[in-house]
């Protein structure tokens, strides 16, 4: 079975005269779209607590990640 992106399946097919063939970049993308995919249905399970943790842990990196920076160059604290 080819995997395929909901993004490839609503492109349409370029008349552009090109050596990139579809099908074979696909073949060549398999094993990282399966990984992709097993990851998305791994993050889709997590419980209500480890999603909780894990956006504890996201905040807190970047209040530590703006500490670090300069006033008026802080990445997530100024709007």
């Amino acid at each position: 079975m080819i995997l395929q992106s909901k993004l490839d399946q609503n492109t349409p097919i370029s008349t552009h005269k090109s050596t990139w063939n579809q099908q074979e970049q696909l073949q060549k993308n398999q094993k990282a779209m399966a990984i992709l995919a097993q990851q998305i249905q791994e993050y889709q399970n997590i419980s209500d607590e480890e999603s909780r943790e894990r956006q504890e842990i996201f905040e807190n990196l970047k209040k530590r990640m703006d500490a670090e920076r300069p006033q008026g160059q802080k990445l997530y604290s100024e709007v």
